[in-house]
């Protein structure tokens, strides 16, 4: 069966302290359940910025990502086909970066648990490490790069955050604050040089800039559309693209 990469069928499961009868063991459980289910800023549909996914071996899912994707494998293998590469192995223990834009195709090779991380607006690895500083600062990196693989510390992070989304936390500020903290761990226990091919397809001199077309030009049809979604002249537009990408925006 197919499925969407955005919207998976599966329900989260619980990954937190079971309950226990013995009173000395402290209760782990989300307290006042019904209060967090009942704000309006409580995650209540499945376009989270963080979701576990799990897929049975064989079964596939394909989509058109709209926003950068970050895919964690946890437990299993999985092939992914997208615009760069054509059935890319990624076993346990890695993750792969899926720019906006990209038509995905990922199949289970076996069953796979899975952390999706999906990266909204981010142009910055923290307040003082931007993706235009990271671009700057590391001028020879494997662009063809797009794996790391998911250090201890990581690792640490996705099993504190699968507990939490298992006991209930799904608040949409509890996940935007997880974002921020994934790409904290980043900084602090990556090169910069593998950051630096691992984030390739979103590095340039202007982020934003980039984030714009990566985000836009498959609602368009041609350049000239996209320069009226723009804020540019369309000689502005095409020398801002040129100097961003290194290419013109018509052999892009």
């Amino acid at each position: 069966p197919m499925q969407n990469l955005i919207a998976p069928k599966y329900n989260y499961i619980f990954y937190g302290p079971k309950p226990s009868n013995d009173k000395s063991v402290p209760d782990m459980s989300l307290k006042y359940a019904p209060e967090h289910l009942a704000c309006y800023n409580y995650e209540k549909n499945q376009f989270s910025s963080l979701e576990n996914i799990f897929l049975y071996k064989g079964e596939a899912v394909t989509k058109n990502i709209t926003e950068t994707v970050i895919i964690f494998v946890l437990e299993g293998s999985c092939s992914i086909s997208h615009s760069k590469k054509l059935d890319e192995h990624i076993s346990a223990g890695n993750m792969i970066l899926l720019p906006p834009g990209t038509g995905v195709r990922l199949r289970a090779n076996e069953r796979v648990t899975a952390v999706i991380c999906r990266v909204k607006g981010v142009t910055r690895m923290c307040e003082c490490m931007s993706f235009e500083k990271l671009f700057a600062e590391t001028k020879e990196y494997d662009k063809s790069h797009s794996t790391l693989p998911v250090n201890e510390y990581i690792s640490d992070f996705l099993r504190s955050f699968r507990t939490h989304v298992g006991n209930g936390l799904k608040c949409i500020y509890f996940f935007d604050l997880k974002v921020k903290e994934l790409f904290f761990l980043l900084r602090a226990y990556y090169q910069k040089e593998d950051l630096a091919g691992f984030f390739a397809p979103l590095l340039s001199n202007d982020s934003r800039f980039t984030f714009f077309v990566y985000n836009n030009f498959k609602k368009v049809k041609n350049v000239q559309e996209l320069v009226t979604l723009s804020v540019y002249s369309e000689s502005n537009f095409k020398k801002k693209f040129l100097k961003t990408f290194g290419i013109p925006p018509s052999e892009w």
